[in-house]
Parts: structure tokens; sequence; C-alpha cells
């Protein structure tokens, strides 16, 4: 088995200029992300907790690069992606997706579920219309979803299915890594459990490697391997998911695991 890491984060820094003044000048900065260390390995979960304004929805994009970094390295197979031109990194967004937490606000209501997973494709050139028809098709099956909803609106779907077609449209090109962005917040218990369990189905099928980000240290839990704390920008604890809800070291992981009732401190 091949240990080393898919994704290594190194001292990664996101800074947001804070201006003020006649001249609207840099005042100081927001600290979003602040020298953060990590690494992930191949066909695990990486979970990031923390309470809302921490910096870890900051901290996943940051590693996708849809947002602008300070600092640090983003290294991907001993690559580092923080290097790539605009045009590489297109070519390279193939290996790393996104989950959104809103399954709504993430697709497009004017377009059908059929062109909203083949997008990708389409942008990738991947295949004729033909062959990217049957991979909607095998991507619904794969996320349980009926095909004869192809042709259908986000809509016309539940808070669960819509998320399903999100994964959907997220495997379209097979990644390698993908960072779930509070992805089962927005669903009651009985979907989340469902969803869950979809995603660690998926990752022993496909192998693929997951940053999980929630605010629910209960499902962070259940579905990581390595669960990182995030306050206030930086890193605050580090641990394997047993030990670090056995015996969690820094103050800040006490407290949030006592404010959880489903978890025994």
């Amino acid at each position: 088995m091949d240990d080393t890491p898919l994704i290594e984060i190194r001292n990664l820094k996101t800074y947001y200029p804070i201006r003020g003044g006649f001249f609207n000048t840099v005042k100081d900065h927001l600290k979003a992300v602040d020298d953060v260390s990590f690494s992930i390995g191949r066909k695990q979960t990486f979970g990031l907790v923390g309470e809302s304004g921490c910096g870890k929805s900051t901290l996943g994009r940051s590693i996708l690069r849809l947002q602008p970094i300070t600092g640090g390295q983003i290294l991907f197979e001993g690559n580092d992606i923080t290097k790539l031109s605009q045009k590489e990194m297109m070519k390279f967004r193939r290996n790393i997706q996104i989950i959104f937490q809103d399954p709504y606000g993430s697709l497009n209501p004017r377009m059908t579920v059929r062109q909203i997973i083949r997008e990708p494709l389409d942008t990738h050139s991947i295949g004729d219309k033909s062959d990217r028809d049957k991979e909607v098709y095998r991507l619904l099956d794969v996320c349980g979803m009926e095909r004869a909803m192809a042709d259908r609106y986000p809509h016309e779907f539940s808070g669960g299915q819509r998320q399903r077609v999100g994964i959907a449209r997220a495997l379209a090109l097979k990644p390698k890594f993908i960072v779930a962005d509070e992805a089962v917040s927005a669903l009651d218990v009985t979907v989340q459990n469902q969803i869950l369990k979809l995603i660690a189905d998926l990752q022993e099928e496909f192998g693929i490697s997951f940053l999980f980000i929630s605010h629910d240290l209960a499902v962070v839990q259940h579905v990581s391997h390595e669960v990182g704390v995030m306050y206030f920008g930086k890193m605050v604890e580090k641990a394997s998911a047993e030990e670090l809800y056995k015996n969690p070291q820094h103050e800040y992981t006490r407290k949030l695991l006592s404010a959880v009732p489903r978890i025994r401190v």
C-alpha cells in the first residue's frame, strides 16, 4: 500500500486585507487561514471541525484554489498546485471537486439533472454526446437515483435527492479528491445518514479521498479517519478520530465535545 499522502498542506495562509482611512489603505489583515499544515492519505477522510467563522470553509476552498492564498504550499501527489497557471489548473481540476452545503443553491434551476451532471464532461470534452449520456445514467445508478429522473429539474426533488445530484456531478470527472463542505448540514438526520453512507460507499468503491468539513462533531467522528480542529484560522488540534474523541488535548476541543450530547468526553 502506498503511504504517500494524496494531499499535503504546508503552512497554508489565506489572509483578507482590512482597509480603512481616507485613502482606503490596508490597515491590517483578517487571518482566515493562518499557517495550517496537515495531510490526507489515499482513500482517507480528514474531518475538519470548528464553529462558524473559524476558517474551515475558507481552508477547503483555498485547497481547491477557488480562493486566492497568501502563502504556503498545496502538494497533490507531490506536485505543488499553487504554481500551476490558470490553464494548467483548469486541466488539473479533473482531480479535485467539491460538494456544496446547499444542494439547491449549487444547482442551476434552469438545467435538467442530465445537463447538470453532464456539464463537467461537456466542459472537458470527454467522449461524444452518447458517451456522456451513458455516463450520466451510470452516475445516477451509483448515487442511488432512477434514470427516469435525468430530465427533471432541481425543484422537483427533495433536499437529499438534490444532494445526490450534486454528488453525481462531483463524480463525473472521476476525481481523486473531494471537499465535502457542510454537505449534510441542511438535511434531516435520516437523510444525513443516507448521504453519509453513500459517501462511505463511494470512497470504498472508487478510492476517493475526502476533506469533510462540518460543525457537527458527531458526524465528523462517524465518517473520518483523522480529525483537525479549527479555531480562529488555526488548526489547534489534530489526531486520529478515535484518539481525539477519547482524549482531547486542547481546551477548545474539549469545549466543542462537551457541547455535543451524543459524544461522551
